[in-house]
This record gives structure tokens, C-alpha cells and sequence, in this order.
């Protein structure tokens, strides 16, 4: 029996809500500033506080630039690691109040200083710890920790904002007020359009992968997708390669170039076991290039994701409420992983708590049991569903955004008395 086809964007995509409210305001406010800057990849930054406020878009950290008035900056914004103690100092010399942009809760409440009845939410395996060690002990030409850094922007903040919400982390967003030390408002999550997803997906569906989507059943790939920042070492990228073989699943793998490979082609073959493509032929497709990732998580035959727990992975897949495969690789993954993980949304790869590396054998239990025990993936999509009815909440996202606004206002107000 030939496979079904998907043959239109319609016909691939799932359903998505109305247009958030939250995502239209976040791009006018970002518009409102009167100075656009280029990109950062600081994961904390600033946000203006100003009769016409600005916030960050969904996709993209922005740097520093003021708003300005006629007598003097009404607001400030911009990375910690740029502007850290000179900018955050500035503003408050200048009684200009200034909003912290944080990254997860679950990473805050990780903290070593979280108080003891808390203990177990920074029980970190040993090898997220090891990778965090330099943020608190390299001091580099600065002679001034990324802690450090981050502790004296923040104690001269007014006020600190998360791209997230209670109904996200309900385990650890409570604690970041108390943990900060100062109020902390919640940005909402910040989703793509919502009828941006179906557009993606129109505008994607010439792309070979989507092309290869189309041939294949409903719910039966695996999407494998780890971000660009962190890539993995060679031979993890072939320990992940030998479980997506042994599982048996259909899969499509966007694979990045691996830390240290030599890579000679654009087909991934260098990156890859040996004969791995001959194999897995007609099981699985491997694309090393730009993949229109909405298109793929929006197509039908997508079931579900191996992921690395980035935020911004994580929201758009649970737009369409995948099941998970977690392999976290760095910073907020970890504790991303694991609140994921307690929502029973999706399994992770097990680790060696010492050293975090992984073999094919975990891979290829932690996708099948996703993929192919029925039990056990009615459980994840049950999961991934309630975690789908938060993404979609435009009512949540649109207050979250009103209140932020209104938190800037209201400390700008206050210090032009």
C-alpha cells in the first residue's frame, strides 16, 4: 500500500489560533523605539521603560539603544554584557527606569543561592554544573564574572521581565521574584503569528523536505532538530545517528556541522557512520542546509521532535503539540528538559550524570517510546495538548503584554515626579 499524501499547505498544516494580539503588540512596541540596534546573543538584556515602551521580538535579542526625549532618555535598554554595570549605573544616576529581560525561570531557579526548601529544583547533574562553573569562575580581561556582571545590572534594574508565564513554569516562575529580589513580570510566551504558521508552511512547501513530508503517512516522522549554537562533537552526532537507525522510525534530521568535523560535502556524508544513508534509505532524510522548521512542524506526517529544549524550539512545536524527544545541550535545555519532562510532554535521552554523554541504545528507547508504544505516546500527546492550550492562549499573552506596558508606564511616571 502506498503511503497517504499530504498534496497542499492546507492539508499540512494543523490547526492554529487567531492572530495573538500579544505577538502584533511586541513587534509595535519593538517599533516604537526610536533607535533599532543589531542583534546580541547576550541572553540577558534590557528593556526601555518609557511612555512609548519597546520589548523584544520573538525570534531575536535586540542591543542597546535609549529612547530618547527633548530634556533627557525616558527609558534605557540593551545586553547586560554590553551595557552591564555603565548602562544599568546610567539609568539609575539618571533616574531613568530600566527593565532586565531574563531568560527561562527554570534556568533562575537553578540558582546556588535558592533557598533550602527549594533545594531540589538546582539539583543539577553533574555535567550541566561543570558547564556552568565558568559563568560563576572565568573572569577573563574583564576581571568580572558573567555573574557578577549579571548581579550588578540587576540590582541597579527597576524591574525584571521573562518571555514566559506562571502556566508555562508554574514549578519555578514563582520563585524568580524572590530570587531576584525584585519584581518580575511575565512577558507572556511571545508565539509566532498564529496565521503566520499556515503562510509558512504555503511559502516552505516547495522545499525538499517538505517535498519528502508529503510522501510519507500522518504522525510517523520524527523531526530531529539541535539547534546551531552548540553543535554536537562527531562522535555524539554518530551515537545519535546508530539510535535513529535502530529505532526504526521514519525521521527527517536537520544536522549541523559537528564541533571539530572536517566536512568536505553539503550532503552530510562526512559528518555521518559510515553507510549510514545507504541503510537508512527510505526510512529517514538527512539535510545539512536552511530548513523552513513551521513548515515541518506544521506537515502532517510530523509526529513528533527530538529537540535540544531551546525556548524557541519548544513553542513552535508545541504550537502542534508534538511529543518530545529531549537531548539538551547547554544552558536553560537542562531545566527546560526536565520541567518538560514533568509535564509527561516528552522523554530524554538518558544521560550519564557525570559526563552527559548518551549511546545509540538510549536514542533509539526514548524515540520509540515517543513514536511507537501507543501506550505510552497517548500520554505524551495527552501532555503536549495541555501544553498546546498555553501556547494558544492569545487572551494570556495579550494580558501578559498590557501588564508589561503598564509596569513601564507606571515606574516612568513615577520618576518624572
Amino acid at each position: 500500500m502506498s503511503p497517504r499524501r499530504a498534496t497542499s499547505p492546507a492539508s499540512r498544516s494543523r490547526c492554529v489560533p487567531r492572530r495573538s494580539r500579544a505577538w502584533s503588540s511586541s513587534r509595535s512596541l519593538s517599533r516604537a523605539s526610536t533607535a533599532p540596534s543589531p542583534p546580541t546573543t547576550s541572553p540577558t538584556t534590557t528593556a526601555s521603560s518609557t511612555g512609548r515602551p519597546s520589548t523584544a521580538s520573538p525570534r531575536r535579542s535586540r542591543s542597546s539603544w535609549a529612547a530618547r526625549a527633548p530634556t533627557r532618555p525616558r527609558g534605557l535598554t540593551g545586553s547586560s554584557q554590553t551595557l552591564s554595570t555603565t548602562g544599568a549605573a546610567a539609568a539609575l544616576e539618571h533616574q531613568v527606569p530600566c527593565a532586565m529581560l531574563l531568560p527561562t525561570a527554570a534556568l533562575i531557579a537553578t540558582a546556588p543561592h535558592l533557598p533550602s526548601e527549594h533545594g531540589r529544583a538546582r539539583d543539577l547533574p553533574r555535567y550541566e554544573q561543570e558547564v556552568m562553573d565558568p559563568a560563576y569562575n572565568n573572569y577573563g580581561i574583564s576581571g568580572m564574572s558573567i555573574i557578577r556582571r549579571f548581579n550588578l545590572t540587576k540590582d541597579r534594574c527597576t524591574v525584571a521581565a521573562i518571555r514566559s508565564c506562571i502556566e508555562w513554569e508554574p514549578e519555578s516562575f514563582p520563585l524568580a521574584a524572590t530570587l531576584l529580589g525584585k519584581p518580575v513580570v511575565p512577558l507572556g510566551l511571545l508565539p509566532p503569528s498564529p496565521d503566520g504558521a499556515p503562510r509558512a508552511a504555503a511559502k516552505g512547501a516547495e522545499h525538499a523536505t517538505v517535498r519528502w513530508l508529503d510522501a510519507q503517512p500522518p504522525n510517523s516522522v520524527v523531526y530531529v532538530a539541535l539547534g546551531s549554537e552548540v553543535p554536537l562533537r562527531v562522535e555524539q552526532v554518530h551515537e545519535l545517528a546508530f539510535g535513529l537507525e535502530l529505532a526504526g522510525t521514519r525521521f527527517l534530521w536537520a544536522l549541523r556541522k559537528p564541533s571539530g568535523a572536517a566536512v568536505q560535502d553539503d550532503d552530510g556524508v562526512d559528518m555521518l557512520p559510515p553507510g549510514f544513508q545507504k541503510r537508512t534509505r527510505g526510512q529517514g532524510l538527512v539535510t545539512t542546509g536552511w530548513v523552513p522548521q513551521v513548515s515541518i512542524l506544521a506537515h502532517a506526517a510530523v509526529g513528533g521532535f527530538l529537540t535540544h529544549c531551546g525556548r524557541n524550539s519548544l513553542i513552535e512545536d508545541l504550537m502542534f503539540g508534538h511529543p518530545l524527544v529531549m537531548l539538551p545541550i547547554f544552558g536553560d535545555q537542562g531545566p527546560n528538559a526536565r520541567q518538560m519532562e514533568a509535564k509527561k510532554v516528552g522523554l530524554q535521552v538518558t544521560r550519564n550524570e557525570d559526563d552527559g554523554s548518551f549511546d545509540r541504545h538510549g536514542v533509539a528507547s526514548a524515540v520509540r517510546a515517543v513514536m511507537v508504544d501507543e501506550e505510552a505516546r497517548r500520554g505524551f500527546v495527552a501532555g503536549a495538548a495541555k501544553m498546546q492550550a498555553v501556547v494558544a492562549d492569545t487572551e494570556l499573552h495579550d494580558r501578559s503584554i498590557d501588564e508589561f506596558v503598564q509596569h513601564l508606564r507606571s515606574y516612568a511616571a513615577s520618576s518624572a515626579i
